[in-house]
C-alpha cells in the first residue's frame, strides 16, 4: 500500500461477507486487483467470481466498493443458483439483500443444473 496515496495491488483476493439476518455468508474473489484504501473501492479482475448459498456469479472484471458495499460490472455476468442462469452485458450486485440488478437487458434459462458445491474460483 502507497502511504502517500492509498493506492493498493493484490494478487488472489478474497472479500467476505459475513452472515447476517436472512442471509447467508458470502464470498469474493479474484485473481488480481487494485483500488484505493482511502476512498475504499477495489477494481478486481482476472476472473471474478462471488458465492452466496447455492448462487454463484461468474465475470471477468468488477468493482467493489467499500461503503455502498455494492459490486458493480459492465462486462458480461453470468449468475447460476439452482434451476436457473441468469445472464447480461453488465450488473450491480448487493450481497447485503441478497439482490442483482442486471444492466442492459438479460437472458433468464430455468431448469439449469444446481451449482457446484466446491464454489470459488478455478484457476
Amino acid at each position: 500500500m502507497r502511504r502517500d496515496t492509498g493506492g493498493l495491488g493484490a494478487e488472489r483476493i478474497q472479500i467476505q461477507f459475513p452472515p447476517a439476518a436472512g442471509r447467508e455468508e458470502a464470498r469474493l474473489e479474484a485473481a488480481r486487483g487494485t483500488g484505493s484504501a482511502t476512498e475504499r473501492w477495489f477494481q478486481l479482475e482476472g476472473g471474478v467470481v462471488l458465492v452466496q448459498s447455492s448462487d454463484r456469479v461468474d465475470t471477468e472484471r468488477a468493482r467493489f466498493d467499500g461503503t455502498s458495499r455494492l459490486i458493480t460490472g459492465d462486462v458480461p455476468v453470468t449468475l447460476r443458483g439452482d434451476g436457473y442462469v441468469l445472464a447480461g452485458p453488465g450488473f450491480t450486485l448487493d450481497p447485503d439483500a441478497r439482490a442483482v440488478q442486471m444492466a442492459g437487458g438479460a437472458a433468464l434459462r430455468t431448469g439449469a443444473s444446481p451449482v457446484p458445491a466446491s464454489g470459488g474460483t478455478s484457476r
